[in-house]
């Protein structure tokens, strides 16, 4: 009995030194400032407590935030601070990036962060309560370059270079484009630290850029290597891509036109057929690297259904040229009229109309 009793004695003494208990979820509200208002604050109590709550925020071992909430009277049980309350509260952002950038979006950059309330009751400051929880925070989408990709082969002297930002991204945040040459058996990465760059442009507010026009073209034969980074507006690195290459590589050379006449496919149709005498015989000129050729052929009595059994092709950077023999599919029927439609990397999609007929008939 007198152990139950000293049990009792020890709970009671636990509760009257901890009136409060928190709740908050980080995986799930820590990773905005407005996910702060979804802490629950248990008052533990058979009474009523007037008390400050104190938040502060930290993002590897920095302080991130700080939050001075007003005087709540918390009721016995289950207490919540509205978003409007916690958002008008005064506050303090940290001297770093992770502050900066918290003050910006609203939304915390990624690190590993801390977050901790302090309850202050008004009438017994020294009775304090303090509730830490902690988060790991990783980016929803790095920065990642998307055209030309790495290793490609292209033909455009001009390119253009599309990347995808990362989210979240801080408000006002631009980016920065670098192109450099390589040398050589050059590393990108050696090239990109100690070559001067041929273009550096800044204050770039979409994720596409083309190459300039004022500046001389790049060179055939001569390989690149390019990166993006975003900076906020206080013009701190928030973050930066791989760095990637390119070869520019054009293969001019054509095939004997007294021997065989292709039709080019455009990207604009000129609304005339073009005659197939058993095979298919179709030129394009493609800007962009090698890879499998993305076509379709459509009989145009059916054009929601492509033709299978099509051979697998390939394309490279500057002019191709296809012979496609229709005689070895079934589905191709003399007289009729049938359209190619090929779609490049970029997905610009070219097309042709011509007419399929048979040599021995």
């Amino acid at each position: 009995m007198k152990y139950i009793l000293l049990f009792l004695f020890l709970v009671a003494g636990i509760l009257a030194k901890a009136q409060f208990n928190v709740v908050f979820q980080p995986a799930l509200n820590g990773n905005n400032m407005a996910g702060l208002s979804k802490a629950s604050y248990f008052n533990l109590s058979n009474s009523e407590i007037e008390a400050v709550v104190e938040i502060t925020v930290t993002c590897d071992q920095q302080q991130v935030l700080k939050i001075n909430l007003p005087p709540y009277r918390f009721k016995t049980g289950i207490n919540e601070i509205t978003t409007t309350t916690l958002l008008n509260a005064p506050r303090i952002y940290g001297i770093s990036l992770a502050g900066s950038i918290l003050k910006q979006t609203g939304n915390y950059a990624e690190g590993e962060y801390e977050f901790c309330f302090n309850i202050i009751p008004t009438k017994d400051r020294l009775n304090t309560n303090q509730f830490c929880f902690n988060h790991s925070i990783l980016p929803a989408t790095p920065l990642l370059l998307q055209d030309p990709f790495d290793g490609d082969i292209i033909c455009n002297e001009r390119p253009v270079f599309v990347w995808q930002p990362p989210i979240p991204m801080a408000l006002g945040s631009l980016f920065r484009f670098t192109l450099v040459s390589m040398d050589g058996k050059q590393s990108a990465e050696n090239a990109m630290s100690r070559n001067i760059p041929l273009i550096v442009q800044r204050n770039i507010s979409s994720s596409i850029f083309s190459y300039p026009t004022n500046l001389p073209a790049v060179k055939q034969n001569m390989k690149y290597a390019w990166q993006v980074l975003v900076y906020n507006s206080k013009v701190e690195m928030v973050t930066k891509s791989e760095i990637w290459e390119f070869e520019v590589k054009c293969d001019q050379k054509l095939p004997d036109s007294s021997k065989i006449s292709y039709r080019e496919i455009k990207a604009v149709e000129d609304g005339n057929f073009h005659a197939a005498t058993d095979v298919l015989n179709v030129s394009l000129y493609n800007s962009f690297g090698t890879g499998p050729l993305t076509y379709k052929i459509f009989n145009l009595e059916k054009p929601f259904e492509p033709i299978q059994g099509l051979p697998s092709l390939k394309i490279e950077a500057g002019y191709n040229f296809y012979s496609i023999d229709l005689t070895k599919n079934n589905s191709f029927i003399n007289g009729k009229q049938y359209l190619i439609q090929v779609t490049l990397k970029n997905g610009e999609v070219f097309k042709l109309r011509f007419i399929y007929t048979l040599s021995n008939e």
